[in-house]
């Protein structure tokens, strides 16, 4: 069962973070704060993804896949 929640949470990873780089991001990313707060603050976690997406962004623009990793790791 641990196996299978792994490779649940690293397609959900990376999931989120081609949801970042797309044109669906708006959208999702209320939806994905909702999810990840769990009834708390979702201005928080909101917040978080923008970082995420910002970060993604500039390792995208400069053609650092290891940077672009470790965001995804971060949010598996």
């Amino acid at each position: 069962m641990e196996a299978e929640l792994a490779a649940l949470a690293a397609s959900g990873a990376t999931t989120v973070v081609g949801l970042m780089a797309s044109d669906a991001w708006t959208q999702a990313k209320q939806r994905l704060a909702r999810f990840f707060a769990r009834g708390g603050d979702e201005s928080a976690v909101d917040g978080e993804l923008e970082l995420s997406r910002a970060e993604l962004a500039a390792a995208r623009d400069e053609s650092d896949e290891l940077t672009a990793a470790d965001i995804e790791a971060d949010w598996r």
